[in-house]
């Protein structure tokens, strides 16, 4: 635990020293439900979480997020997980920023209980035309019986074109390469994956979709903020969702997610779908 409240005391204390007034700060609070088919051991899951980001609005980020899963299982006791997330961004120039971030899972599962996650990365961020970056993440799990390691490099490149003074689109390519270290019963060394996304902003809506296809195993997604802890096969994945601004300073987020994997103990293949509601708020 030594490990986990220093790098989150860390992360405080750079906000807390580099923002500087003006400060802006987001929630946003967030609820979704899964379904499961074809899965041998779980039927349904219920997530909730908060997100807030507190920044200066020019130089300096921090973004944390804490979250609660609880998933209903076929004939075994409801599975219950908390994750905890913590990220700081800086933005050294106009068309570039640089994150550093660590993710921590505590749950039932002894095999991935403490199990945490180191990220880093730099992106470039031109409001026109071609955008590159990457993300390196380092997962460990110092309960599972072999110790695992896991090693998660991800770069991406985009393409960003105004349409008007209120709209955009914005295309972006994203590639996952996984070594999931020596577990013996994989004999895969590395997992491949691509997965591609497109979004549109006009005036107060925005509309956003995406698609990956490959191989992921104990897989680092969105920006460091979801962890796969569990040693399924992930095969393919998409998703959808539409973003309406009610107000000057509030936002709402629903989404639609889709997950096909190999399960782990009936050998063949599984499904879930995810519905998420969210409200974003700038105070």
């Amino acid at each position: 635990m030594n490990i986990r409240l220093a790098f989150l005391l860390l992360l405080s204390l750079i906000a807390h020293v580099l923002l500087a007034d003006p400060r802006q700060t987001t929630i946003m609070p967030y609820t979704g439900i899964l379904h499961y088919v074809d899965s041998s051991t779980k039927d349904r899951a219920h997530v909730t979480g908060l997100y807030a980001a507190y920044g200066d609005g020019r130089l300096n980020l921090f973004e944390c997020a804490f979250e609660r899963l609880s998933i209903t299982r076929i004939g075994l006791p409801v599975y219950s997980q908390w994750d905890t997330t913590a990220c700081y961004t800086i933005y050294p120039s106009a068309e570039w920023r640089f994150r550093l971030g660590a993710h921590f899972l505590y749950g039932d599962d002894w095999a991935s209980d403490s199990g945490h996650t180191f990220f880093f990365g730099g992106h470039t961020i031109r409001p026109r035309g071609w955008n590159t970056g990457w993300d390196a993440y380092i997962s460990q799990y110092p309960t599972a019986r072999p110790t695992l390691a896991v090693l998660q490099a991800t770069p991406h490149i985009g393409y960003t074109m105004p349409l008007s003074v209120n709209s955009s689109l914005c295309t972006d390519i994203k590639s996952y390469a996984i070594y999931p270290g020596d577990i013996p019963t994989i004999h895969r060394r590395t997992y491949f994956s691509l997965e591609g996304t497109i979004s549109a902003e006009w005036r107060r809506w925005k509309y956003s979709a995406f698609y990956w296809d490959g191989r992921q195993l104990f897989a680092v997604r969105n920006d460091g903020f979801t962890v796969y802890n569990v040693a399924e096969a992930h095969l393919a994945g998409g998703g959808l969702s539409i973003s309406h601004t009610l107000f000057s300073m509030t936002s709402v987020v629903l989404q639609a997610n889709y997950d096909r994997w190999i399960d782990v103990l009936s050998n063949r293949r599984a499904y879930s779908t995810t519905l998420m509601a969210m409200i974003t708020t700038r105070l």
